[in-house]
């Protein structure tokens, strides 16, 4: 580990020790791959504590800045004003491929303008960065004036953080439009009645619709999303002899295929998301071609896993969709009218909904 206040020297073991931290980044689920937490990773393998994020807009109009504590007044000084006279504005504006691989960009205190330097970095009492630029972000790294200017080992240090953000933000940008594609996919093939959902290359669960989870539910008889998915991929795996991008296995009259999408980074290790699709042997337009009542037990196991409804809102649930009125509901259940409304309001909520309509074809979906 290497820290400021010292000549630094990074071993082989921080450089993939931050490899794989940035690995596990990539797959967390965040929002974005740019966030606090990649600028923690950096301070925690290589010891800069001085950094920040530059986020701009598709036209690369500057938008807004994040950073570490430490960072936070100098940011809020960058976002009023000094964001204008940031030595590297010019080049942000006039860059129209962030992507094209380019060293890292040094300024040193005697290249910004007096202003910039006495009113802004100074402040902090900084005196030098690199900046490295990616598509619509910036990552920046300063250094203490008191520290003098990056040595040649701390800029190949920093060129080499340049080179794997690079690369995983590449990878990040393509897994992030393969999920969201699966997961408009989920959506389209619900509305048939088709089961599908969506495993990493770890076989980690992504996405599932409501089709699949009611074919786990009703055909496997788990309510366990995760063991019913472990259990295909067992089956999957002892039935196939060839790693094919495209196959298929039986269960009783349902045909399980699956289709891999594979995608490379910059260094061409590949990546694969894994796209399952349930459909009916008989009918292949459907997952479920029989209306078959699901069992009261079932339902609430279902309702309550998928939804996390209570055993009085599933209960409410049946008979809102039967067509019940909330008047009938309350002298059904002997409870009051006020408290049947504040039920529905809670699964409007839950199921995501804000309508009687759009519950009911919601419910329709999943086959209730």
């Amino acid at each position: 580990m290497l820290h400021q206040s010292s000549v630094i020297s990074v071993d082989t073991k921080t450089f993939v020790d931050f490899s794989n931290a940035l690995d596990s980044h990539f797959y967390s689920g965040s929002n974005s791959f740019f966030d606090n937490h990649l600028l923690e990773l950096i301070e925690t393998y290589f010891g800069f504590t001085h950094t920040a994020i530059s986020i701009y807009d598709n036209n690369l109009k500057f938008s807004y800045a994040i950073g570490p504590d430490n960072m936070y007044n100098l940011l809020e000084y960058y976002m009023k004003y000094f964001y204008k006279i940031d030595p590297f504005s010019k080049f942000i504006r006039e860059q129209c491929d962030f992507m094209s691989p380019s060293r890292p960009l040094l300024y040193k205190s005697t290249d910004v303008s007096k202003n910039y330097y006495n009113n802004y970095l100074s402040t902090a009492n900084l005196g030098c960065g690199v900046s490295m630029p990616f598509k619509n972000y910036r990552v920046n790294i300063f250094k203490s004036h008191a520290l003098g200017d990056f040595t040649e080992e701390e800029l190949e240090v920093i060129e080499y953080i340049s080179s794997m953000l690079r690369n995983r933000y590449n990878c990040y940008t393509d897994y992030s439009s393969a999920i969201l594609s699966c997961k408009a996919k989920n959506y389209q093939l619900d509305a048939k009645g088709i089961g599908h959902f969506t495993l990493d290359e770890n076989n980690n669960i992504i996405d599932y619709n409501e089709s699949a989870a009611m074919f786990f539910s009703k055909i496997m008889k788990t309510n366990n999303i995760v063991f019913a998915v472990n259990e295909l991929i067992g089956r999957m795996n002892s039935d196939q002899k060839d790693n094919k991008a495209c196959s298929y296995i039986t269960y009783e009259n349902y045909k399980i295929g699956t289709r891999i999408h594979y995608f490379s980074d910059n260094a061409n290790f590949l990546h694969s998301i894994t796209s399952v699709t349930i459909t009916d042997m008989f009918d292949g337009n459907t997952c479920f071609t029989h209306a078959n009542e699901l069992n009261s037990e079932h339902v609430n196991h279902f309702l309550f896993e998928r939804y996390k409804l209570t055993a009085r809102e599933t209960e409410i649930l049946l008979k809102f969709i039967d067509g019940m009125t909330n008047k009938s509901i309350s002298e059904e259940l002997l409870i009051s009218l006020h408290t049947v409304r504040t039920h529905i309001k809670n699964i409007y909520r839950k199921f995501g909904v804000d309508n009687q309509r759009a519950l009911i074809n919601k419910c329709n979906h999943i086959h209730l």
